[in-house]
C-alpha cells in the first residue's frame, strides 16, 4: 500500500510539472509577458522555464535523480511565490501559492 501512494504521487506532482511546462512551451508570448508583467524577471526566461518544467517533471516521473531534482524543484516553486504570488490581501495568490506549495 505504501509504495503505491508513493507511486501515485510522484506521478501527480510530475503530471503537475509537465503539464505547467508544455502550457508554457505551447504559449512562449504570452508566458513572456506574463513573466514581464507580474515580476521582475525578463521575458526570455519563458522558454528556459517551460523546459526546466518540463524535463524536471520526466525526471521525477521516471524516477532519474530524484535527490537531485526534488530540491531543485522544491526551490523553484519557492521562487514562484516570492516572484508571482505576493499580494496576499488577494484570495487568488494566496490560493495559487498554497497550490505551489
Amino acid at each position: 500500500m505504501n509504495a503505491m501512494a508513493f507511486i501515485v504521487a510522484r506521478v501527480m506532482l510530475a503530471a503537475l510539472f509537465v503539464l505547467a511546462g508544455i502550457n508554457k512551451l505551447a504559449d512562449i508570448g504570452g508566458t513572456a509577458q506574463y513573466i514581464e508583467s507580474s515580476s521582475v524577471l525578463p521575458g526570455i526566461l519563458a522558454a528556459p522555464t517551460g523546459v526546466f518544467e518540463l524535463i524536471s517533471g520526466v525526471l521525477l516521473l521516471i524516477g532519474k535523480w530524484p535527490r537531485i531534482v526534488a530540491p531543485i524543484m522544491c526551490a523553484f516553486t519557492v521562487l514562484t511565490i516570492v516572484f508571482f504570488h505576493t499580494d496576499f490581501s488577494q484570495q487568488i495568490e494566496i490560493t495559487l501559492a498554497l497550490k505551489n506549495l
